[in-house]
Protein backbone atom coordinates (compact mmCIF):
# COMPACT_ATOMS: atom_id res chain seq x y z
CA UNK A 1 0.00 0.00 0.00
CA UNK A 2 1.38 3.42 -0.96
CA UNK A 3 2.22 5.71 1.93
CA UNK A 4 1.41 8.92 0.08
CA UNK A 5 -1.02 10.07 -2.54
CA UNK A 6 -0.47 12.91 -4.98
CA UNK A 7 -2.43 15.37 -2.83
CA UNK A 8 0.15 14.92 -0.06
CA UNK A 9 2.82 16.78 -2.02
CA UNK A 10 3.99 20.18 -0.84
CA UNK A 11 1.38 22.71 -2.01
CA UNK A 12 2.29 25.46 -4.41
CA UNK A 13 3.00 28.65 -2.46
CA UNK A 14 1.11 31.68 -3.82
CA UNK A 15 2.97 34.86 -4.74
CA UNK A 16 2.45 38.08 -2.84
CA UNK A 17 0.59 40.67 -4.93
CA UNK A 18 3.81 42.68 -5.44
CA UNK A 19 6.09 39.70 -6.21
CA UNK A 20 7.80 40.47 -9.57
CA UNK A 21 8.94 36.90 -10.23
CA UNK A 22 5.56 35.30 -10.80
CA UNK A 23 5.15 33.40 -14.04
CA UNK A 24 2.35 32.09 -16.20
CA UNK A 25 0.16 29.74 -14.19
CA UNK A 26 1.49 30.88 -10.82
CA UNK A 27 -1.02 31.56 -8.07
CA UNK A 28 -1.21 35.08 -6.68
CA UNK A 29 -2.57 35.71 -3.19
CA UNK A 30 -5.48 38.11 -3.45
CA UNK A 31 -5.24 41.47 -1.72
CA UNK A 32 -8.05 40.61 0.68
CA UNK A 33 -6.73 37.11 1.45
CA UNK A 34 -3.38 38.65 2.30
CA UNK A 35 -5.13 40.56 5.08
CA UNK A 36 -4.79 37.47 7.28
CA UNK A 37 -1.04 38.06 7.37
CA UNK A 38 -1.70 41.31 9.23
CA UNK A 39 -4.02 39.83 11.86
CA UNK A 40 -1.58 37.60 13.71
CA UNK A 41 2.09 36.95 14.30
CA UNK A 42 4.09 36.02 11.21
CA UNK A 43 7.66 35.10 10.36
CA UNK A 44 9.63 35.97 7.23
CA UNK A 45 12.49 33.76 6.03
CA UNK A 46 14.80 33.91 3.05
CA UNK A 47 13.64 31.73 0.15
CA UNK A 48 16.58 29.53 -0.80
CA UNK A 49 17.16 28.45 -4.39
CA UNK A 50 17.04 24.69 -3.92
CA UNK A 51 14.80 21.72 -4.64
CA UNK A 52 11.68 20.93 -2.64
CA UNK A 53 12.27 17.81 -0.58
CA UNK A 54 10.20 15.78 1.89
CA UNK A 55 11.40 13.25 4.46
CA UNK A 56 8.68 10.97 5.83
CA UNK A 57 8.48 7.44 7.25
CA UNK A 58 12.19 6.98 6.72
CA UNK A 59 12.07 7.82 3.01
CA UNK A 60 12.99 10.79 0.83
CA UNK A 61 10.71 12.39 -1.74
CA UNK A 62 10.85 15.32 -4.14
CA UNK A 63 7.84 17.64 -4.38
CA UNK A 64 5.64 14.79 -5.58
CA UNK A 65 5.14 11.82 -3.27
CA UNK A 66 4.13 9.27 -5.89
CA UNK A 67 7.60 7.71 -5.79
CA UNK A 68 10.73 7.92 -3.68
CA UNK A 69 13.46 10.20 -4.97
CA UNK A 70 16.09 8.23 -6.87
CA UNK A 71 18.30 10.93 -8.43
CA UNK A 72 21.89 11.03 -7.13
CA UNK A 73 21.51 14.62 -5.86
CA UNK A 74 19.21 13.24 -3.16
CA UNK A 75 22.06 11.08 -1.85
CA UNK A 76 23.14 13.63 0.75
CA UNK A 77 19.59 13.71 2.14
CA UNK A 78 19.36 9.93 2.30
CA UNK A 79 22.66 9.93 4.20
CA UNK A 80 21.02 11.81 7.09
CA UNK A 81 20.16 8.52 8.79
CA UNK A 82 19.22 10.07 12.14
CA UNK A 83 16.65 12.33 10.42
CA UNK A 84 15.17 9.47 8.42
CA UNK A 85 15.03 7.37 11.59
CA UNK A 86 13.16 10.14 13.42
CA UNK A 87 10.41 10.15 10.78
CA UNK A 88 10.32 6.36 10.81
CA UNK A 89 9.79 6.40 14.57
CA UNK A 90 7.00 8.97 14.17
CA UNK A 91 5.08 8.00 11.01
CA UNK A 92 2.76 11.01 11.35
CA UNK A 93 5.66 13.45 10.88
CA UNK A 94 6.59 14.89 7.47
CA UNK A 95 9.60 17.17 7.18
CA UNK A 96 9.85 19.63 4.29
CA UNK A 97 12.94 21.54 3.29
CA UNK A 98 15.24 22.77 0.55
CA UNK A 99 17.59 20.21 -0.93
CA UNK A 100 20.66 22.35 -1.63
CA UNK A 101 22.88 19.51 -2.92
CA UNK A 102 22.65 20.63 -6.55
CA UNK A 103 23.26 24.25 -7.49
CA UNK A 104 20.24 25.73 -9.29
CA UNK A 105 20.48 29.36 -10.42
CA UNK A 106 22.28 30.79 -7.39
CA UNK A 107 25.71 29.54 -6.32
CA UNK A 108 25.78 30.04 -2.55
CA UNK A 109 29.21 30.19 -0.95
CA UNK A 110 28.25 29.81 2.70
CA UNK A 111 25.93 26.81 2.91
CA UNK A 112 26.41 24.88 6.14
CA UNK A 113 24.17 21.94 5.26
CA UNK A 114 22.56 20.31 2.24
CA UNK A 115 19.07 20.38 3.82
CA UNK A 116 17.32 23.46 5.25
CA UNK A 117 14.10 22.68 7.12
CA UNK A 118 11.25 25.13 6.43
CA UNK A 119 8.09 23.15 7.21
CA UNK A 120 6.65 20.17 9.06
CA UNK A 121 3.23 18.55 8.92
CA UNK A 122 1.38 16.10 11.13
CA UNK A 123 -2.00 14.70 10.09
CA UNK A 124 -2.77 17.62 7.80
CA UNK A 125 -1.72 20.30 10.30
CA UNK A 126 1.31 22.46 9.55
CA UNK A 127 3.61 22.99 12.51
CA UNK A 128 4.21 26.38 14.06
CA UNK A 129 7.52 28.11 13.46
CA UNK A 130 8.46 27.50 17.09
CA UNK A 131 7.90 23.76 16.55
CA UNK A 132 9.95 23.84 13.34
CA UNK A 133 12.87 25.51 15.09
CA UNK A 134 12.68 22.93 17.90
CA UNK A 135 12.69 20.07 15.37
CA UNK A 136 15.65 21.59 13.55
CA UNK A 137 17.62 22.00 16.77
CA UNK A 138 16.88 18.46 17.92
CA UNK A 139 17.88 17.01 14.54
CA UNK A 140 20.93 19.21 14.08
CA UNK A 141 19.78 20.74 10.80
CA UNK A 142 19.40 24.43 9.89
CA UNK A 143 16.37 26.47 8.91
CA UNK A 144 16.41 29.21 6.24
CA UNK A 145 17.70 32.57 7.49
CA UNK A 146 15.04 34.30 9.59
CA UNK A 147 14.59 38.05 9.05
CA UNK A 148 11.35 38.96 10.84
CA UNK A 149 9.08 37.63 13.57
CA UNK A 150 6.09 39.52 14.90
CA UNK A 151 3.10 41.45 13.59
CA UNK A 152 3.00 43.37 10.35
CA UNK A 153 0.81 46.41 9.96
CA UNK A 154 0.28 46.73 6.23
CA UNK A 155 1.10 45.43 2.77
CA UNK A 156 3.19 48.55 2.19
CA UNK A 157 5.31 47.78 5.24
CA UNK A 158 5.81 44.18 4.12
CA UNK A 159 6.83 45.31 0.64
CA UNK A 160 9.25 47.89 2.02
CA UNK A 161 10.94 45.35 4.27
CA UNK A 162 11.25 42.64 1.61
CA UNK A 163 12.48 44.94 -1.14
CA UNK A 164 15.06 46.37 1.25
CA UNK A 165 16.38 42.91 2.13
CA UNK A 166 16.57 42.02 -1.57
CA UNK A 167 19.36 44.57 -1.91
CA UNK A 168 21.42 42.85 0.80
CA UNK A 169 23.56 39.71 0.45
CA UNK A 170 21.96 36.33 1.06
CA UNK A 171 22.14 34.88 4.55
CA UNK A 172 24.00 31.89 3.08
CA UNK A 173 26.13 33.65 0.47
CA UNK A 174 28.05 36.90 0.73
CA UNK A 175 28.50 37.15 -3.03
CA UNK A 176 24.85 36.75 -4.06
CA UNK A 177 21.51 38.35 -3.31
CA UNK A 178 18.43 36.37 -2.24
CA UNK A 179 16.05 34.58 -4.58
CA UNK A 180 13.22 35.99 -2.47
CA UNK A 181 11.42 35.66 0.84
CA UNK A 182 8.57 33.66 2.35
CA UNK A 183 6.06 35.06 4.85
CA UNK A 184 3.85 32.71 6.87
CA UNK A 185 1.77 32.84 10.01
CA UNK A 186 3.90 31.84 12.99
CA UNK A 187 1.32 29.50 14.50
CA UNK A 188 -0.14 26.25 13.28
CA UNK A 189 -2.53 26.17 10.33
CA UNK A 190 -4.42 23.60 8.29
CA UNK A 191 -3.79 22.54 4.72
CA UNK A 192 -6.95 24.35 3.61
CA UNK A 193 -5.38 27.62 4.76
CA UNK A 194 -2.03 26.98 3.08
CA UNK A 195 -2.86 28.40 -0.33
CA UNK A 196 -5.49 30.87 0.78
CA UNK A 197 -4.26 32.91 3.72
CA UNK A 198 -1.38 31.49 5.76
CA UNK A 199 1.71 31.65 3.53
CA UNK A 200 2.99 33.54 0.48
CA UNK A 201 6.26 34.26 -1.28
CA UNK A 202 8.18 37.04 -2.97
CA UNK A 203 10.46 36.02 -5.86
CA UNK A 204 12.92 38.35 -7.54
CA UNK A 205 12.33 39.55 -11.08
CA UNK A 206 13.85 37.40 -13.80
CA UNK A 207 14.65 34.46 -11.54
CA UNK A 208 15.43 31.41 -13.68
CA UNK A 209 13.63 28.22 -12.66
CA UNK A 210 16.05 25.42 -13.51
CA UNK A 211 13.83 22.46 -12.68
CA UNK A 212 15.01 19.44 -10.73
CA UNK A 213 16.55 17.27 -13.44
CA UNK A 214 20.33 17.74 -13.47
CA UNK A 215 21.43 14.63 -15.38
CA UNK A 216 23.31 16.69 -17.97
CA UNK A 217 25.30 18.73 -15.44
CA UNK A 218 25.60 16.42 -12.42
CA UNK A 219 27.97 16.20 -10.56
CA UNK A 220 29.58 19.36 -11.93
CA UNK A 221 26.86 21.43 -10.27
CA UNK A 222 27.16 19.82 -6.84
CA UNK A 223 27.13 22.51 -4.17
CA UNK A 224 30.05 22.98 -1.81
CA UNK A 225 29.59 23.68 1.88
CA UNK A 226 31.34 26.78 3.17
CA UNK A 227 31.96 28.90 6.23
CA UNK A 228 28.83 29.87 8.14
CA UNK A 229 27.92 33.55 8.25
CA UNK A 230 26.96 35.41 11.44
CA UNK A 231 23.18 35.44 11.88
CA UNK A 232 21.45 38.43 10.32
CA UNK A 233 19.49 40.99 12.28
CA UNK A 234 16.01 39.70 13.07
CA UNK A 235 13.24 42.21 13.69
CA UNK A 236 10.46 41.44 16.14
CA UNK A 237 7.34 43.56 16.24
CA UNK A 238 6.00 44.53 19.65
CA UNK A 239 4.05 47.28 21.34
CA UNK A 240 0.56 48.24 22.47
CA UNK A 241 -2.58 48.18 20.36
CA UNK A 242 -4.30 51.51 21.04
CA UNK A 243 -7.78 52.37 19.85
CA UNK A 244 -7.80 54.09 16.45
CA UNK A 245 -8.14 57.66 15.40
CA UNK A 246 -9.24 58.11 11.81
CA UNK A 247 -9.16 61.88 11.62
CA UNK A 248 -6.94 62.73 8.70
CA UNK A 249 -3.37 63.37 9.78
CA UNK A 250 -3.70 61.16 12.89
CA UNK A 251 -2.92 57.50 13.44
CA UNK A 252 0.06 57.57 11.07
CA UNK A 253 3.66 58.66 11.59
CA UNK A 254 5.64 61.38 9.83
CA UNK A 255 2.50 63.43 9.29
CA UNK A 256 0.99 60.92 6.84
CA UNK A 257 -2.79 60.97 6.53
CA UNK A 258 -4.81 57.80 6.86
CA UNK A 259 -6.76 56.89 3.73
CA UNK A 260 -7.85 53.49 5.03
CA UNK A 261 -11.56 54.35 5.55
CA UNK A 262 -11.75 55.77 2.02
CA UNK A 263 -10.08 52.62 0.68
CA UNK A 264 -12.58 50.50 2.60
CA UNK A 265 -15.40 52.48 1.02
CA UNK A 266 -13.99 51.79 -2.44
CA UNK A 267 -13.59 48.10 -1.68
CA UNK A 268 -17.15 47.70 -0.41
CA UNK A 269 -18.56 49.50 -3.42
CA UNK A 270 -16.44 47.99 -6.19
CA UNK A 271 -15.70 44.49 -4.92
CA UNK A 272 -18.89 43.70 -3.02
CA UNK A 273 -21.29 45.94 -4.91
CA UNK A 274 -22.76 47.65 -1.84
CA UNK A 275 -24.75 50.83 -2.34
CA UNK A 276 -23.62 54.13 -0.85
CA UNK A 277 -25.90 54.01 2.21
CA UNK A 278 -24.79 50.46 3.10
CA UNK A 279 -21.14 51.38 2.56
CA UNK A 280 -21.50 54.33 4.92
CA UNK A 281 -23.07 52.20 7.65
CA UNK A 282 -20.37 49.50 7.40
CA UNK A 283 -17.49 52.00 7.46
CA UNK A 284 -18.92 53.82 10.48
CA UNK A 285 -19.37 50.53 12.34
CA UNK A 286 -15.88 49.24 11.60
CA UNK A 287 -14.03 52.48 12.39
CA UNK A 288 -16.06 53.13 15.54
CA UNK A 289 -15.83 49.67 17.07
CA UNK A 290 -12.56 48.07 16.06
CA UNK A 291 -8.94 48.94 16.94
CA UNK A 292 -6.31 49.57 14.33
CA UNK A 293 -2.87 49.05 15.87
CA UNK A 294 0.08 51.37 15.87
CA UNK A 295 2.96 49.11 16.78
CA UNK A 296 6.69 49.20 17.34
CA UNK A 297 9.36 47.00 15.77
CA UNK A 298 12.17 45.89 18.05
CA UNK A 299 15.10 43.55 17.40
CA UNK A 300 14.87 40.14 19.03
CA UNK A 301 16.77 40.08 22.28
CA UNK A 302 16.92 43.86 22.58
CA UNK A 303 15.04 45.80 25.23
CA UNK A 304 14.46 49.32 23.94
CA UNK A 305 15.41 51.97 26.47
CA UNK A 306 12.80 54.41 27.72
CA UNK A 307 14.63 57.15 25.87
CA UNK A 308 14.46 55.16 22.63
CA UNK A 309 10.81 54.37 23.26
CA UNK A 310 10.01 58.05 23.65
CA UNK A 311 11.81 58.86 20.45
CA UNK A 312 10.03 55.98 18.70
CA UNK A 313 6.66 57.52 19.44
CA UNK A 314 7.51 60.49 17.27
CA UNK A 315 9.57 59.05 14.43
CA UNK A 316 9.26 56.42 11.76
CA UNK A 317 12.78 55.06 12.20
CA UNK A 318 14.95 55.40 15.29
CA UNK A 319 18.51 54.24 14.82
CA UNK A 320 20.03 52.12 12.12
CA UNK A 321 22.08 49.76 14.28
CA UNK A 322 22.08 46.06 13.62
CA UNK A 323 19.90 43.96 15.87
CA UNK A 324 20.82 41.18 18.24
CA UNK A 325 20.18 37.62 17.20
CA UNK A 326 17.56 35.51 18.93
CA UNK A 327 20.12 33.85 21.16
CA UNK A 328 21.33 37.18 22.50
CA UNK A 329 24.57 37.52 20.53
CA UNK A 330 25.06 41.21 19.84
CA UNK A 331 25.61 42.21 16.23
CA UNK A 332 25.70 45.93 16.87
CA UNK A 333 23.33 48.75 17.80
CA UNK A 334 19.64 48.31 18.52
CA UNK A 335 17.51 50.11 15.96
CA UNK A 336 13.77 50.49 16.49
CA UNK A 337 11.42 50.77 13.52
CA UNK A 338 8.09 52.44 14.19
CA UNK A 339 5.21 51.80 11.82
CA UNK A 340 1.70 53.19 11.65
CA UNK A 341 -1.02 50.62 11.02
CA UNK A 342 -4.17 52.48 9.97
CA UNK A 343 -4.55 50.33 6.85
CA UNK A 344 -7.18 48.76 4.65
CA UNK A 345 -5.90 45.32 5.65
CA UNK A 346 -6.54 46.09 9.31
CA UNK A 347 -10.06 47.33 8.60
CA UNK A 348 -10.89 44.25 6.50
CA UNK A 349 -9.64 42.05 9.33
CA UNK A 350 -11.89 43.96 11.72
CA UNK A 351 -14.87 43.64 9.37
CA UNK A 352 -14.44 39.86 9.26
CA UNK A 353 -14.83 39.73 13.04
CA UNK A 354 -18.06 41.74 13.26
CA UNK A 355 -21.02 39.33 13.73
CA UNK A 356 -24.09 39.57 11.55
CA UNK A 357 -26.16 40.57 14.58
CA UNK A 358 -24.07 43.71 15.02
CA UNK A 359 -24.50 44.60 11.36
CA UNK A 360 -28.25 44.13 11.67
CA UNK A 361 -28.36 46.23 14.83
CA UNK A 362 -26.49 48.97 12.97
CA UNK A 363 -29.35 49.08 10.45
CA UNK A 364 -27.64 47.25 7.58
CA UNK A 365 -30.33 45.64 5.36
CA UNK A 366 -30.45 41.91 4.70
CA UNK A 367 -29.11 42.15 1.13
CA UNK A 368 -25.78 43.78 2.04
CA UNK A 369 -25.44 41.46 5.05
CA UNK A 370 -25.79 38.45 2.75
CA UNK A 371 -23.09 39.86 0.43
CA UNK A 372 -20.76 40.26 3.42
CA UNK A 373 -21.58 36.72 4.56
CA UNK A 374 -20.65 35.31 1.13
CA UNK A 375 -17.41 37.33 1.24
CA UNK A 376 -16.53 35.72 4.59
CA UNK A 377 -17.40 32.24 3.31
CA UNK A 378 -14.95 32.66 0.45
CA UNK A 379 -12.23 33.00 3.07
CA UNK A 380 -11.20 36.50 2.00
Amino acid sequence: MSVFVESDKYPSTPHLPFSPGRGDGDTIMSFTSAGALFCEEVIITEKLDGGNCCIARGKVYARTHKHEATHPWFGTIKAMHHVLSATQADPTLELFGENMTATHSIAYENLTHFFYLFGARRAGVWASWEEIEALAENLGIPTPPLRFQGRLSSMAQLQQLVEGWMREPSGVGTGVTPEGFVVRVAGRFGTADFCGRAIAKFVRAGHVQTGDDFHRVWPRNKAVLGKSLPPRAVLRLSGPLPRPSFRRGEGMHSGQASDAPEELQAFLASELGLRAEAVDRVVRLVTAERPVPTERLEPIGTAASSEASSAAAAATTVGKGRAEAADGRADGGGGVLVVGACTLEALLAALRDIPDEALESAGLPQGPREKLARWRERGL
